[in-house]
């Protein structure tokens, strides 16, 4: 591998992380986090609610995080497929993801979603300076009774014990 194919696979590899960083962001309901993939003047159009919505520089984009919240307050999305094609310093992307959004009913709003991307790289870092979110269905779900299953099962440093 020469270093021209090192750099496109480190930067596919960046590329591929900032989707995921998004994603990350939405379901920890961090909205610093969620702006910080974003080009300061990023942009972001969804019609995820029936009609198209735009946001635009990271003051709107922040907006996003608790909208979302107060929809579904817990949400997991899991990234598929991705697609980018890189042309110096822009990209552009195709992003599968298949997100869940839990309800306080215990309904769970599943959505199919494609992200279609444009993705600028300014000092080293690559941002997205574009994001179209296309909602192509949604099913609905009924999630069963929490258990707490998850409860404790965080590796040992995390929770603050040093003993197992």
């Amino acid at each position: 591998m020469d270093e021209s194919e090192r750099t496109q696979s480190a930067d596919l590899l960046a590329i591929r992380a900032l989707c995921e960083r998004y994603a990350q962001a939405v379901d920890a309901g961090d909205a610093s986090s969620f702006v910080s993939v974003f080009k300061p003047d990023g942009h972001l159009t969804s019609n995820a609610t029936g009609r198209v919505t735009h946001y635009s520089g990271h003051e709107q984009l922040a907006k996003i995080v608790a909208g979302a919240r107060s929809v579904a307050p817990r949400t997991m999305h899991f990234i598929g497929n991705h697609l980018a094609e890189i042309d110096g310093n822009v990209a552009t992307g195709v992003t599968y993801c298949m997100s869940n959004h839990l309800c306080d009913d215990r309904s769970n709003i599943v959505m199919m979603v494609r992200y279609l991307d444009r993705y600028e790289r300014s000092q080293g870092e690559w941002l997205i300076a574009q994001r179209d979110l296309l909602v192509d269905w949604t099913e609905t779900r009924q999630a069963d009774e929490h258990i707490n299953l998850g409860r404790n099962l965080e590796a040992p440093e995390r929770r603050g014990d040093s003993a197992n």
